[in-house]
């Protein structure tokens, strides 16, 4: 009985993480980031995840803003989601465009700015 209790908690944990996941990963990719600022919205998605993740013991990683992996306590995966409307080769060239922008802000902040 105990096992299946233990069980059932951890799908429950499961499927409170993929909510949260969805929110901050779509929060991400609706960002636009100019240097290590993000819109509102990511900080809050990943400070409702952290605080999840800190309550039980569980860490993630985020990759290309598409995709999340979710680690138990020893460090081993425990499982991963993703966007479920967006490929690897989305998030790929989302990410070129991102750094693209970035490089174009960047010359024209120096131009403007610069000396």
């Amino acid at each position: 009985m105990t096992r299946e209790v233990g069980k059932l908690k951890q799908d429950e944990l499961r499927e409170v993480l993929k909510i949260h996941a969805d929110k901050h990963l779509f929060a991400l990719q609706n960002s636009e980031s100019y240097g290590s600022s993000e819109s509102p919205s990511v900080y809050i998605t990943r400070g409702v995840l952290d605080g999840i993740c800190i309550v039980t013991g569980i860490n993630y990683t985020v990759e290309k803003r598409w995709k999340i992996i979710f680690f138990k306590k020893n460090d081993k995966p425990w499982f991963t989601y993703t966007l479920e409307d967006m490929t690897e080769e989305d998030a790929d060239e989302i990410m070129e465009y991102r750094k693209r922008r970035q490089g174009e802000d960047s010359e024209l902040y120096s131009k403007l700015f610069g000396g």
